[in-house]
């Protein structure tokens, strides 16, 4: 999960790794995808929420979930 969290920050050209790298990089596990299925979540939803929570903003520090509203 880690090492995916790690790939996800790359390619979103990020400094450091942040909640959002570890939440989709989550539903890459077979037993998360299957919980969030049954729930009616799919990995789409996931990412559409986390794109309209961190807009355009890149995470440039430790702090950076903290200016998401």
């Amino acid at each position: 999960v880690l090492q995916r969290a790690e790939d996800l920050q790359g390619k979103s050209e990020d400094t450091h790794v942040a909640v959002d790298h570890l939440l989709l990089a989550l539903l890459d596990d077979s037993n998360v995808k299957e919980a969030l299925q049954a729930n009616g979540i799919n990995r789409g939803q996931v990412e559409t929420a986390v794109k309209q929570m961190r807009g355009t903003r890149k995470v440039t520090g430790e702090n950076a979930e903290e200016t998401y509203e």
